[in-house]
């Protein structure tokens, strides 16, 4: 972990202990979570090398949750290490890094009585990437992700959420070449609930 990784992680925690909310009538809820995760290309049919290391934060909001299922909207910046390789005949990979914000829509559903709790998250949003793969070019990109993960409260306010997923990044024509690049992702969040 480089020096940007560090500060980047350091201010994310220091945004998760200090900060929360809570509602007044005690029916929604407001979570933060610290997320650390792995992306490669692993079962995936694919002809180019791009492994990310991702740290981000989230900021959780609920929309709904009057029954088992409980529905948020959440922002999520991250910074990401990059690995790849410019073409499969390069002898040795080259570093990039990510900057980004997604803005997703996340349902829980509370399978004991909010101790254990599966989660799946839809999200999209604009990043920026210093280098890539020949088959991408740099520069502005959209990041879409698909998460699912099962949340273990370690408190009512702490849990620890495993998750696995599969992100996608391309510029959607904007310009080319625009091949794409996808990961597979797994990855474990911090989480802090206030209700």
């Amino acid at each position: 972990m480089n020096l940007n990784s560090r500060f980047v992680y350091i201010l994310f925690l220091y945004l998760f202990i200090l900060t929360g909310q809570s509602d007044v009538n005690g029916q929604s809820f407001t979570k933060w979570s610290l997320e650390y995760s792995q992306g490669d290309q692993r079962w995936l049919d694919v002809r180019y090398y791009y492994n990310a290391t991702i740290i981000g934060a989230s900021y959780q909001q609920s929309i709904d949750d009057s029954g088992r299922w409980r529905w948020s909207y959440y922002i999520n910046p991250h910074y990401v290490n990059a690995e790849f390789l410019f073409n499969l005949l390069s002898s040795a990979p080259d570093d990039a890094y990510e900057i980004g914000i997604g803005l997703g829509i996340k349902g829980t559903y509370d399978i004991i009585s909010k101790k254990v709790i599966l989660g799946f998250s839809l999200q999209t949003g604009p990043h920026y990437l210093s280098d890539a793969p020949e088959r991408q070019i740099p520069g502005l990109l959209f990041s879409n992700q698909f998460k699912l993960g099962i949340e273990l409260k370690l408190t009512p306010e702490l849990g620890l959420e495993p998750f696995v997923g599969f992100r996608h990044m391309s510029n959607g024509e904007m310009r080319l070449p625009n091949g794409g690049i996808n990961n597979r992702l797994y990855g474990i969040a911090l989480t802090r609930t206030i209700e």
